[in-house]
């Protein structure tokens, strides 16, 4: 008997729900003001050997007892996940699994993090206009500007 499992080609970190849990609440505990945390998720996995893995746990052989289809990406699914974007780096290391990251230039090009935080709720009352509008191009414009990495899915 044969069965089908449809994969995609990504490859991705996984981490326990506990360890995830674990990190977030010393994060909390640890942070001061404003810091931006990066989770240390180990090694990231490919999803097709993982399903291989998986398929041999369950006693079966891939491709003989189980077909993998490799599907392709799916609409804004990324073939692998970024923790750092361009323009960010790590600042310190405040914990063997956790990271203060932080963007490039003062506040992202704003100087303080007053203009900042200002500039910000501007932006966002900008998007609110345009969702009580039910402008959805405009809102898809204001994402892209406000944040350059944002693509959009189709």
């Amino acid at each position: 008997m044969k069965f089908k499992k449809f994969v995609g080609v990504r490859t991705c970190f996984f981490m326990s729900i506990s360890e995830v849990c674990q990190l977030i609440l010393q994060a909390g505990a640890l942070g001061e003001e404003g810091e931006i945390f990066i989770l240390d998720m180990g090694t990231p996995v490919k999803i097709a050997k993982l399903a291989e893995d998986l398929i041999r746990f369950c006693g079966k052989e891939p491709g003989r007892d189980v077909e993998i289809v490799f599907t392709g990406l799916r609409p804004g699914e990324k073939l692998y996940e970024e923790l750092i974007t361009e323009g960010e780096r790590i600042v310190s290391i405040i914990h063997d699994k956790l990271m203060v990251l932080k963007a490039n230039g003062e506040w992202y090009g704003h100087g303080t993090r007053e203009r900042f935080r200002a500039w910000l709720i501007d932006e966002i009352e900008e998007l609110r206009t345009l969702a009580r509008r039910l402008d959805g191009e405009g809102i898809k414009a204001k994402l892209r500007e406000i944040v350059p990495e944002y693509q959009e899915m189709s």
